[in-house]
This record gives C-alpha cells, sequence and structure tokens, in this order.
C-alpha cells in the first residue's frame, strides 16, 4: 500500500461515515483530493492502493483523474502555470502568452522547469 494512502486511512475512514453502506465508490473523488493534497500529485501506487482500499476498478479512478483537470499524475513545478486555450482566449493572444513563457521559463507546454519552480 502507497505510504500516502496509509497515512490518509484515518481521514478516509471518517469520510465513508458520512456516506451509507455500500456507497465506498462515491468516495472516489475526496480521497484522490486528500491524496494530491498531501503528496502534491497522484502516484501509480496510490491509485493501486485507493483500488484495493474502495474495492472499485481501476478504470473508475482513472477516468475521475482524466476527467478533471486539478488533478495531476506526475510532480509539477512549486508554481503551476495555466493558459486559456479556448477559441476567444486563442483570438486575444493566448498563444503568444504561452509563447512568451516558453520562452523566458526554457521549456515547452507541460514542461517543468530544472530548479522545479515552474
Amino acid at each position: 500500500m502507497s505510504d500516502v494512502v496509509a497515512r490518509l486511512l484515518p481521514q478516509f475512514e471518517k469520510l465513508k461515515q458520512r456516506f451509507p453502506a455500500g456507497f465506498d465508490s462515491s468516495l472516489t473523488l475526496p480521497c484522490i483530493r486528500r491524496i494530491q493534497e498531501e503528496r502534491g500529485y497522484v502516484a501509480d501506487e496510490d491509485i493501486d492502493a485507493l483500488v484495493a482500499y474502495l474495492k472499485v476498478p481501476r478504470a473508475q479512478i482513472e477516468e475521475v483523474l482524466s476527467y478533471y483537470t486539478q488533478f495531476r499524475r506526475a510532480p509539477v513545478g512549486r508554481w503551476h502555470l495555466q493558459t486559456c486555450r479556448n477559441v476567444t482566449c486563442s483570438m486575444r493572444g493566448a498563444e503568444r502568452v504561452i509563447d512568451y513563457l516558453s520562452r523566458k521559463l526554457g521549456v515547452k507546454v507541460g514542461e517543468t522547469t530544472a530548479d522545479g519552480r515552474f
């Protein structure tokens, strides 16, 4: 079991008391949120431990992680920069902002600076 999940089990048990019996799968989202708060991201070992604890299919946890953009599967820098990339933002120059940040920080979109700051 993941050391992070092992530390959080007492909190997960408290959360479980809020739900009717048999609704353990409803804990997926709050458990993932707590794991990310603790570790900074959700590692594969955390997913494995959560699958065992909640007795849900791995796909259910993977779906939550892929649907909600605030969840991260890998460590990110201390400051996580995001830019809007929809049509309206692009028309207003979002791509120029992204290009500027990439040049200034020396990283491509999705990368972390060598010093781990951005």
